[in-house]
């Protein structure tokens, strides 16, 4: 015996046409999911050329800090040579006004007393 197939005779059973719905529902929702992923993936490649150009500009930006960092540090340890060269003149220039100041001190002595003695002198004299 052999049996026929609602197919066979024109009609669907309930039970393929139930699948057949759910088939298509699948089959949408794939579509729908697959149009998502896509749209994700589109977003995802999108940050993903943000983050890098955020990352180069970073890198840059750390790269020129550096460098003002370094000019800096070059522009400091020339003022620093700078206030060394100075203090060291000041210093020379120090030792010499006062080395000036005892000679004029011992000159002014000098002639102090060598003007007592012209008076003196000069006191005799008369």
């Amino acid at each position: 015996m052999m049996d026929i197939t609602a197919d066979e005779i024109g009609g669907s059973p309930p039970s393929t046409i139930t699948n057949k719905k759910e088939l298509q529902m699948a089959q949408d929702e794939i579509k729908i999911l697959r149009g998502k992923l896509n749209n994700s993936e589109e977003k995802c490649a999108t940050l993903e050329t943000t983050n890098q150009s955020l990352v180069e500009n970073l890198n840059k930006a750390i790269e020129n800090n550096q460098q003002m960092k370094q000019n800096i540090d070059d522009e400091i340890q020339s003022k620093l040579t700078m206030i060394t060269k100075l203090n060291e003149d000041l210093k020379n220039l120090r030792e010499n006004y006062e080395k000036i100041v005892a000679e004029k001190d011992a000159e002014m002595l000098q002639l102090k007393n060598n003007a007592e003695n012209y008076v003196k002198q000069g006191e005799k004299l008369r």
